[in-house]
């Protein structure tokens, strides 16, 4: 869902929904509040510092 949002390899995701995002591990845990098929909001910083914003609606993920 992110990569059809717009968002490369070398971005950033600082906000999933309300929530700001600290880390790889802190965005995985709120990940996991959610279900495949829910939308929510996420933003991003590309490598210039712009940032990004866009709905996006969740998919299944790897298990693991």
């Amino acid at each position: 869902a992110a990569a059809a949002a717009g968002v490369e390899p070398g971005d950033t995701i600082t906000a999933l929904g309300s929530v700001r995002i600290s880390s790889a591990e802190a965005l995985t845990a709120d990940l996991r509040t959610l279900k495949p098929g829910e939308s929510t909001t996420i933003e991003w910083t590309d490598p210039s510092g712009a940032t990004h914003r866009a709905k996006v609606t969740l998919a299944q993920g790897p298990v693991g």
